[in-house]
């Protein structure tokens, strides 16, 4: 293997298969993560979290990441895969596209990449209500370029419009899909240009919120 070769992985990983069980059961991704440019993973929640919990090594040249998590069955039915505290070792410095379907980023970042993709979707709304720590993710992502949050779009109460601001100056496009007053709260504390596309989905599923009536 060239050390100047970035390496491109993607994986399918399901219990049982060759590639899964290796990556799942030994360091032999962690050993080469330093070469990854790209890793995208896809399968049975567990089987994926096995695998990211080895990954707690720096990830230099890692530019895009995926995950697309299946839907979580048995006691963990309907709750999102997290991605581990630590993933990285919060070390990607190149890490500008991350795209999480079933999953969601862990509740705190020590090091908050130069994102300039970020999508989150969940295929529907989570147990578990989305973390007032992913305000503060979104808040330290100025460079965002796109943005997509489908079902986790995380609360804004008690964020003074004033001075709570999700600044995005270079967003070109944004899409949301929530309940209308979890929309409607984003709305009024994201700032990007007039030229942004919007893309926005409203989920009449809140019985207890007035607007949605």
């Amino acid at each position: 293997r060239a050390k100047s070769s970035p390496l491109t992985i993607r994986l399918a990983a399901y219990p049982g298969m060759p590639g899964s069980s290796l990556l799942a059961n030994s360091n032999f991704l962690a050993d080469i993560m330093d070469q990854v440019s790209v890793l995208e993973l896809s399968g049975e929640p567990v089987t994926i979290g096995h695998i990211l919990a080895r990954l707690r090594v720096p990830a230099p040249r890692l530019q895009t990441f995926e995950v697309n998590a299946d839907r979580a069955t048995g006691p963990n039915e309907g709750w999102p895969l997290v991605l581990p505290r630590g993933i990285f070792k919060s070390s990607a410095p190149s890490l500008h596209t991350m795209h999480l379907t079933g999953c969601v980023p862990p509740s705190t970042f020590a090091s908050v990449p130069p994102l300039r993709h970020l999508s989150i979707r969940l295929r529907a709304p989570s147990p578990q209500s989305p973390s007032p720590d992913a305000f503060r993710l979104l808040e330290s992502l100025p460079d965002l370029e796109t943005l997509a949050l489908a079902h986790c779009i995380p609360p804004a109460d008690g964020i003074d419009p004033s001075t709570g601001k999700l600044d995005y100056p270079k967003l070109r496009r944004l899409e949301l899909v929530g309940t209308l007053a979890s929309v409607v709260s984003f709305m009024k504390i994201a700032k990007f240009p007039r030229e942004t596309v919007l893309d926005i989905g409203s989920t009449v599923t809140d019985e207890s919120d007035p607007s949605t009536r």
